[in-house]
């Protein structure tokens, strides 16, 4: 029988292990490579061999002797699950700065990292439809949809911003501006409306925005032959005075 810690322990290292063999842009489970005539087959063949050529048996045994030669002691870490707007001013949150950085399309992000919620739960997905016939990979059915991935985003920045206003908070937001002629996903809230919000909180001069010059790699084939898509990355400081 595992303690909880080594099996946490497993279910870390199992992850570490699928993420070096998992064949997706920046290996992150969100985008997996796919071949086509407009596709750079050399360097497909390439990663292709490279992530199959991983022993996921090798490699969990690898990232198990690092997680115990590095055991953590003590109670310093703590794990939640609950919503960003619900964990931003409860009483497990009490701190000087909230960064927050969601997911600002209606892209949900369970879409692509289900995978790692497989392995650490093992409440895994029909693998066969309706019909009976295999599928390339279904969504859990109760798999968690993010407000801010929805027309209630504005509902969710307005809760999480009282709720750091009201404990005396400041907050950095990361938003990912769409402009105008790209072709990226349209976003769920406007700069001007999170703007608005901020401001209802933190007041007209407790609200500051800084353009930076940060830019995404963009991984569609669209987005990388359109030279008008230009997504700037802006830092909104929200304090009290």
């Amino acid at each position: 029988m595992l303690s909880i810690w080594q099996t946490a322990a497993a279910i870390t290292a199992i992850m570490s292990a699928a993420s070096a063999a998992a064949h997706s842009a920046g290996k992150h489970f969100a985008q997996p490579l796919s071949s086509g005539p407009k596709k750079n087959t050399a360097f497909l063949a390439k990663r292709l061999l490279e992530d199959r050529r991983v022993s996921i048996g090798e490699r969990f045994r690898e990232s198990v002797q690092r997680i115990n030669e590095n055991p953590i002691t003590g109670d310093t870490h703590r794990a939640l699950v609950m919503t960003a707007e619900d964990f931003v001013g409860s009483a497990d949150s009490v701190v000087d700065v909230y960064y927050l950085d969601p997911p600002y399309t209606a892209q949900q992000y369970s879409r692509f990292y289900h995978v790692l919620e497989t392995i650490c739960t093992y409440e895994y997905p029909r693998l066969v439809d309706d019909e009976g016939r295999m599928t390339t990979g279904l969504y859990p059915t109760e798999r968690f949809k993010s407000a801010f991935s929805s027309k209630k985003a504005d509902k969710a920045f307005d809760h999480s911003l009282r709720n750091a206003a009201g404990q005396g908070s400041g907050v950095l937001i990361s938003y990912s501006q769409s402009a105008e002629a790209s072709t990226g996903n349209a976003r769920m809230i406007s700069l001007e409306e999170l703007l608005a919000i901020c401001r209802r909180h933190y007041g007209e001069s407790g609200v500051r925005t800084d353009r930076m010059e940060h830019r995404y790699r963009q991984f569609n084939q669209s987005a990388l032959s359109n030279q008008l898509r230009d997504d700037p990355e802006i830092l909104i400081t929200c304090k009290l005075h």
